[in-house]
């Protein structure tokens, strides 16, 4: 007897708290999934740990770990229209994972409102044969093939931050099994400021060349465990204050990214003092002026003088 065909694996993605309410946006993903379960395919509806989340509330990374690994097993995604951080970056990991992305941008003759057009084209292209999930196997297989080994090495964002993610919750189960587990939620902050102190120390007597620290690989050694364990209680802070580190570091990473401070500098002439929109510092946007040493200037006189600048 002939074994059946296995049938191609879909995700649905879509909308789930990035825009309209909860209930419609899991209404829309059931009657998404229907469609493509009457056009011969099996869906995933990510949409449905909702009910997971009222019993049991998890981190906003722990769902995108389990919906990432879930990808990586179907053949297509399907997205239904609307606004959803999560459901673009799936797409974003579906284009990296060469799995074809059936959604409503770029399909010719999408109605206007219709949010199910890249699930209608999916259907479509299933039932005429267009979609064969063997040779499209294969052509990912051999897609991947061509790649260098350097890319193959390399690893997504999305899948950075679920690494993070990952650490985050190993440290808390190490966290669990020590008699401080039921410290207070403040008090991995106090650590995260007792080993920045040991970083500043390790850069103050490299600087000095005293107690030993004049040999870099001892100063670095030391840069490098305060380092890593600023990460550790980094970690230990987020959990026992209910935040994601990851999350943490996407927010501030996009933000950051998308600054150049080549363009937004202005200088003031005769010194090289530097005022940044009133940032601290390259990275952060809590206001306050950046100052750069001033240089000499030339004065009336032919001379030269240094200016005052500060608050």
């Amino acid at each position: 007897m002939n074994e059946e065909i296995p049938k191609p694996r879909v995700y649905v993605a879509g909308p789930i708290a990035g825009s309209g309410d909860k209930v419609t946006n899991l209404r829309n993903a059931i009657k998404a999934a229907e469609m493509v379960r009457e056009a011969g395919a099996i869906p995933f509806v990510p949409h449905l740990f909702l009910q997971w989340e009222m019993i049991s509330p998890q981190h906003y990374e722990y769902w995108m770990e389990m919906d990432f690994t879930w990808i990586r097993q179907c053949h297509a995604l399907v997205r239904i229209d609307g606004e959803s951080p999560g459901a673009d970056r799936e797409v974003a990991l579906c284009k990296e994972l060469c799995i074809p992305v059936y959604a409503n941008e770029g399909v010719t003759g999408a109605a206007r409102g219709d949010i199910f057009t890249g699930i209608r084209h999916f259907c479509s292209d299933l039932k005429s044969g267009k979609f064969d999930r063997h040779r499209l196997t294969y052509e990912i297989e051999q897609m991947n093939e061509r790649k260098s080994e350097e890319e193959a090495r390399m690893l997504g964002e999305d899948e950075l931050y679920v690494g993070i993610h990952r650490l985050q919750e190993l440290i808390g189960a190490w966290i669990d099994r020590q008699p401080f587990r039921d410290q207070a939620a403040h008090q991995p902050l106090l650590g995260i400021a007792e080993e920045v102190g040991e970083l500043c120390h390790a850069h103050l007597k490299h600087e000095q060349g005293i107690r030993g620290m004049n040999n870099e690989d001892l100063a670095n050694t030391k840069k490098l465990d305060a380092l890593g364990d600023i990460f550790v209680y980094m970690a230990g802070y987020a959990r026992a204050n209910n935040l994601s580190l990851a999350e943490a570091i996407r927010l501030a990473w996009t933000t950051v990214r998308a600054r150049d401070w080549n363009e937004e500098k202005t200088g003031l002439t005769g010194v090289d003092v530097v005022r940044v929109l009133d940032q601290p510092s390259p990275y952060s946007s809590m206001g306050g002026p950046i100052y750069h040493k001033p240089k000499p200037a030339t004065g009336p006189d032919g001379g030269y003088h240094t200016e005052e600048h500060g608050d």
